[in-house]
């Protein structure tokens, strides 16, 4: 399956809309690689989902509160992370990002450090 990139932004690849994704942890020997969202956020939710393919479907979408990870909610691999329409997210306290949905691959771990709505 060939994946349509449109930047890398502090480690966060950008998957173009449409692109349909496993949302399963990639097996590297006996490792596994999932994706991770950190919320480092002071005060708000932000929403994940479980499956890129079906990020558009609320059935997939977990709040993952602010001081926790995916693990920390049950969800061993995060494919996603959704900034709302009036937010911007600050990653790793350095690259600031708008409204829409972002891809996480399997073997990166996001660190959201601020959220301004």
């Amino acid at each position: 399956m060939t994946t349509a990139l449109l930047g890398v932004m502090s480690g966060l690849l950008i998957a173009a809309p449409g692109v349909a994704l496993a949302g399963n942890c990639t097996g590297i020997g006996r490792a596994r690689l999932c994706g991770n969202v950190r919320n480092r956020s002071s005060e708000h939710d932000v929403i994940i989902t479980t499956d890129w393919g079906k990020r558009n479907e609320h059935r997939t979408w977990k709040a993952l509160p602010s001081g926790k990870d995916g693990p920390d909610i049950k969800v061993r691999d995060v494919d996603g992370f959704l900034v709302p329409k009036g937010c911007e997210f600050t990653l790793a306290g350095i690259r600031h990002i708008g409204p829409g949905w972002y891809k996480i691959f399997d073997g990166q771990n996001i660190q959201i450090s601020s959220i301004n709505c």
